[in-house]
């Protein structure tokens, strides 16, 4: 009783502090910055803290990549990559064919697909070695990433709440069924 009574405090205090937890979701995964979108959603978060959310979420995704830029660039990584012969792993060579010189379109893509997050940007880091014009590419995908990300997790988001209201109107309905079909028997 004390463990479920943790747990709906600690629910309480994601749901009424969602905000608080955007940067940390986009720095970790697309897919749970999405996931804090929809929560939102649900929960029928206005429309400037639904904004935040992903404005903080696209802070949080440029901070990781761009760790991953910097981490991507120390001569310790590049040793390490000669000595392993990272260059020729699977995904990456994948990512480079894929994308042949252009920097933005594997940076898009790999928003959207799952798993190649940090081999895209591993690959884009390891070609560009402007950070700038790295930063403004990495920008642009993450944005556009947000632009159709955030309409989708919010009418999914939508979509949840009306079946949780539907199944609440129908488990109604069945009792109230369940009652009469008890008392005319």
């Amino acid at each position: 009783n004390t463990y479920m009574g943790l747990i709906k405090i600690f629910l309480e205090f994601f749901v009424e502090n969602i905000i608080l937890f955007s940067p940390v979701a986009g720095f970790l995964s697309e897919d749970i910055l999405l996931f804090l979108i929809v929560v939102a959603s649900v929960n029928n978060t206005a429309f400037l803290p639904f904004l935040l959310i992903g404005l903080l979420g696209f802070i949080g995704m440029l901070a990781h990549d761009t760790i991953i830029y910097k981490l991507t660039n120390l001569n310790i990584i590049n040793e390490l990559s000669n000595k392993f012969n990272l260059s020729n792993n699977s995904l990456i060579s994948f990512i480079k064919r894929f994308s042949g010189t252009h920097y933005l379109i594997p940076l898009i893509f790999s928003k959207f697909i799952y798993g190649i997050r940090t081999a895209a940007v591993v690959l884009v880091s390891r070609r560009e070695k402007k950070f700038k014009s790295f930063l403004l590419y990495n920008s642009f995908a993450n944005a556009v990433w947000l632009l159709v990300m955030l309409p989708v997790g919010w009418l999914t988001g939508k979509g949840f709440s009306f079946l949780f209201e539907t199944a609440k109107n129908l488990e109604r309905i069945l009792a109230v069924a369940f009652v009469i079909v008890i008392l005319i028997y």
